[in-house]
């Protein structure tokens, strides 16, 4: 593929981009205004001799040719304004536009008539990106709901940036600041800011890196407040000596007016120097106030006086927020990661993200499915984002990017045991949408009114409840089951002790396809954990989990209570989820007087799931009954070792003694058992960790098990004939 990038050639962040695509074998060009200053990529000048107005408007009519010229299979424009205008007036398709900060956050406040080109630019554009999940929303308002591939890609930080984190080297008394010597950037508070640090901290440093029109009158501020002793200047640094100051400094500063992500400020937590922002929507997404960083009011001299003191004084808080911040580093921002998603989108955008060569065009998908449910989502947008044409029926509601969710109209208040109400509904509503394929999540309700609404080819998916639960309510419960997966031209199942399960319902010659709930192996992947070098901090065992009594988690308070009588403070427990069973819970935790080693998180969104994982020790699954075991197999992508029920799924996902520890499902006992070993033995707990890891990478890998499922779908068309 050759893709041709028009922004400003002389950007760093342009560079990182093209130099990128470069190694990873593609041709690429750029079309700038002003020339490259490395070697590597071809750079085409939009205006040569001219400058200024006379440049842009000169690029207005040079573009045209340019792409001829160069005649790429794709053009991706950086800056809405400007280079996005030029792209969207060279009429080049595909065009995917890339949000920087200013063009959208300031610029369309600025005048109507930025704001009409801003809108008209992400209007005719085929893809969009930003890097922050509060400029996508800005986005989104300009582009007044219409539907349109946004994706937030973070700028990011390279892994060898986690190569070399010289901690002990750090001198604790400095403090740098990265960001343009430009108004916006407000560099003159930070200096003023210093003169009043000095008080506190006589022995405090500033390091003043960058340049801009600015310099020399904040190098004569410096000299008016007297802080020159303590304040260097050391002008623009090469991008490979970033790392080093910020090794080098235990804090960083930087308080802009306006701003999208930062590089700066991924840089600054990836190499755990503790950072000190402003009050920015953007920076809110990567720092929490006090927590891993701390949160300036804008423009507020006193305020960044007082936090840039804390900030020296407090090292148990800067010392603490350096592994949060590299967790979240690890989890959301690594650059070589985001830019693999790009290569994915360019590749969509092309036509030829499916996964066959002879499905030439995208294919339409038709799920019938729970859409509030996170696997639904999860399925429904990465088979959207590989090109397929994605409906779902469902009775609940949900927001899915590039997803069309049709909402069955509830009937007698929506009970169950009506479902056969909606039948017509359902037929006529997927012959309206014609789709190729038809796949319904849940044999049972869903599964009853695709088989009665006669579409094909069928796939139905089994989950659980529907094929262990339903069929023993009574003999019309298992005729009904039966029927419905006969009818099916396709089954699938989630784990391999539910196909054996479904085998009982079907003929014997039926083939069932397993095809695990797999997770995202790059979200959920191990952090480094410092409680492992320490063998004197508690163990943290934890889960995440709908309180309910199939889950267990009574067997797990009490064998925690049993845990805290023979290893009094050698652990703690930390609990997420909501339910039910909550209150319940946690008043059984007050009487076995285990509340102070409890931590109730609460409901917690699913992005953060793999954040909770990475701060635990041991995660434990208790469960009374479980189909697949996707808890499990979430743990172990981040490295955490498993003690888990031996019940359902989970011997698939966990192997006993390698991956983690099974034991009898409510024995107590055995469970306490378990995580006195967990306790005692750090380094088998780590081996597990890691070997649980390799499991899920080679078989639970979510993007392999979505291309099985997309096997499955291409083996469906060609077998059906109507």
């Amino acid at each position: 593929m050759r893709i041709c990038f028009l922004g400003d050639a002389g950007s760093i962040h342009l560079r990182r981009w093209v130099d990128y695509f470069i190694k990873a074998g593609y041709e690429v060009d750029i079309i700038s205004f002003s020339p490259c200053p490395v070697e590597g990529p071809t750079v085409h000048l939009l205006a040569k001799g001219c400058t200024g107005r006379l440049a842009y408007i000169t690029g207005m009519f040079k573009i045209r040719r340019l792409l001829k010229k160069i005649q790429p299979d794709l053009l991706h424009a950086h800056y809405a304004t400007s280079f996005g205008l030029l792209a969207v007036l060279s009429g080049f398709h595909p065009l995917v536009v890339s949000a920087w900060g200013s063009d959208v956050l300031v610029a369309p406040k600025q005048s109507i008539f930025l704001k009409l080109i801003v809108e008209r630019v992400f209007k005719k554009a085929d893809a969009l990106t930003s890097d922050s999940t509060y400029m996508s929303g800005c986005m989104l308002e300009l582009l007044k709901g219409r539907p349109k591939i946004l994706k937030t890609v973070t700028m990011g930080v390279s892994r060898d940036w986690f190569k070399s984190l010289p901690d002990s080297s750090k001198n604790e008394l400095q403090i740098l600041s990265l960001r343009g010597h430009q108004a916006i950037y407000n560099i003159d508070i930070i200096l003023r800011s210093m003169a009043d640090v000095l008080k506190a901290v006589p022995e405090a440093v500033l390091v003043v890196a960058g340049e801009g029109p600015e310099t020399n009158s904040l190098q004569a501020l410096a000299g008016s407040l007297g802080i020159l002793e303590n304040v260097k200047f050391v002008g623009q640094l090469p991008h490979a000596q970033v790392q080093d100051y910020l090794n080098q400094s235990a804090i960083s500063v930087s308080v802009p007016t306006s701003d999208a992500t930062a590089v700066s400020l991924l840089e600054t937590m990836a190499c755990g120097s503790f950072p000190v922002v402003s009050d920015l929507p953007a920076n809110r997404e990567w720092v929490e106030d006090s927590v891993n960083g701390l949160i300036v009011a804008i423009r507020d001299t006193s305020d960044l006086s007082r936090a840039l003191i804390k900030s020296l004084q407090d090292i148990p808080l800067r010392q603490n927020a350096i592994e949060l911040n590299r967790q979240k580093i690890r989890a959301k921002a690594i650059w070589e990661n985001n830019m693999a998603e790009m290569e994915e989108l360019y590749r969509e955008l092309q036509k030829d993200t499916c996964s066959f060569p002879d499905m030439e065009v995208a294919r339409r998908l038709c799920l019938m499915a729970n859409a509030a449910s996170p696997h639904t989502e999860k399925w429904a947008a990465e088979l959207a984002r590989r090109g397929w044409k994605v409906d779902i029926i469902s009775f609940l509601p949900a927001e899915i990017p590039r997803v069309k969710v049709h909402v069955v109209p509830r009937l007698l208040s929506g009970r169950t045991e009506f479902v056969f109400l909606h039948l017509r509904w359902i037929a006529q509503t997927v012959r309206k949408l014609q789709p190729d394929i038809v796949h319904v999540h849940y044999a049972t309700s869903f599964g009853f009114l695709g088989a009665a609404a006669k579409v094909h080819p069928l796939i139905i998916s089994a989950w659980g409840s529907d094929i262990f639960s339903f069929p023993r309510t009574s003999f019309l419960h298992r005729y009904l089951l039966e029927k419905i997966l006969k009818k099916a031209d396709v089954l699938c199942s989630t784990s391999r002790i539910m196909a054996a399960e479904m085998q009982k319902y079907v003929n014997p010659e039926s083939q069932i396809d397993v095809i695990p709930f797999g997770v995202d192996i790059e979200r959920f992947s191990p952090p480094a954990r410092q409680a492992k070098q320490d063998p004197g901090a508690p163990v943290i065992f934890g889960v995440a989990k709908y309180l309910q009594p199939v889950y267990g988690l009574d067997i797990l308070l009490r064998a925690f209570a049993l845990l805290e009588e023979r290893c009094p403070g050698r652990a703690l427990l930390r609990i997420a989820g909501d339910g039910p069973e909550k209150k319940k819970l946690q008043n059984l935790a007050a009487r076995l007087g285990i509340t102070q080693q409890v931590e109730w998180l609460g409901a917690i969104p699913n992005c953060e799931v793999a954040d909770l994982y990475r701060s635990l020790d041991v995660v434990v699954v208790p469960s009374r009954q479980e189909s697949f075991g996707v808890t499990a197999v979430e743990g172990s992508a981040c490295g955490c070792p498993i003690i888990a029920s031996n019940v359902g799924g989970l011997p698939e996902v966990v192997i006993n003694r390698q991956t983690g520890l099974l034991i009898p499902p409510e024995d107590v006992q055995e469970l306490c058992q378990a995580m006195e070993f967990m306790i005692a033995h750090p380094e088998k707990r780590l081996l597990m960790g890691q070997t649980g890891r390799k499991l899920v990478v080679e078989h639970y890998d979510f993007q392999r098990n979505v291309t099985q499922m997309e096997e499955v779908y291409h083996r469906s068309l060609q077998a059906w004939r109507p």
